[in-house]
């Protein structure tokens, strides 16, 4: 009995003494695998893609265009149709301003031409109004700009 003994007692001891080694990296199967069929790129190259994609940084919370300013000279309502002697002001609410900014805005017809443009420097302003001058009768868009980056597109009409 000695000797069973002796041999639980030694094997416990080895036992406890071996160190259990990690299993090697692998990763796990996957059981279900996923694919994605893609068509081919088709070949553009002579076509027209009469397409415009605008993406307005968001410097300015908002544009207005009018005719009346209120007492702190920004626009006092929206109006999107003028008398053609009226005067065509846009207000623009800035959210960055930094040295050295020019604002503007430009009027562009039917056939998207510029037929006016007007440009201020912001000068650190938070808010700022221009007026758009010399706008025949029309339909028109009047792009407001932050520095080359058009932010706002107001459609009006000129009769």
């Amino acid at each position: 009995m000695n000797s069973r003994l002796f041999v639980v007692i030694v094997l416990s001891v080895a036992l406890v003494m071996c160190r259990r080694e990690a299993a090697p990296n692998v990763p796990p199967s996957r059981s279900a695998e996923s694919t994605t069929t893609v068509a081919a790129p088709a070949d553009l190259a002579g076509k027209k893609i009469d397409t415009e994609i605008s993406l307005r940084p968001p410097v300015a919370s908002d544009c207005r265009v009018g005719t009346k300013l209120d007492a702190n000279g920004l626009v006092a309502e929206k109006q999107t149709t003028f008398k053609r002697r009226e005067p065509v002001y846009v207000s623009l609410w800035l959210k960055e301003s930094p040295e050295g900014l020019a604002v503007s805005v430009r009027a562009l017809d039917a056939d998207r031409n510029e037929v006016a443009r007007v440009q201020k420097p912001a000068a650190g302003a938070k808010t700022i109004t221009l007026r758009v001058e010399k706008l025949k009768a029309g339909k028109y868009v009047l792009e407001s700009l932050w520095g080359g980056n058009v932010v706002c597109e107001d459609p009006i009409e000129v009769r």
